[in-house]
């Protein structure tokens, strides 16, 4: 075990309501790719026997037909190019 200690920080927002919008679509867009994802992954894992690398998620995440599917409506409306690398490799 680790003697690292971890700080955490709480933040209150009083965005305006454009601003509420605008982060519940960036929230919304995070939420599809993860979904996206771990589908991917438990697919892979339970169907195939295989394991899905960070790399080969993010190449998922940047196939025009993801983008353009039914269930990443969101993803492809309102989600910039960057929202997936946030969370890095």
């Amino acid at each position: 075990m680790s003697n690292t200690a971890i700080r955490v920080f709480k933040y209150r927002l009083y965005p305006s309501r454009s601003q509420e919008k605008n982060l519940f679509r960036v929230l919304n867009c995070a939420r599809n790719l993860y979904n996206t994802a771990l589908a991917e992954r438990k697919f892979g894992y339970e169907i195939e026997g295989r394991s899905v690398s960070n790399a080969a998620l993010e190449t998922l995440a940047r196939h025009p037909a993801i983008r353009a599917s039914k269930d990443a409506t969101a993803f492809t409306a309102f989600c910039s190019s960057n929202t997936g690398a946030a969370h890095g490799s």
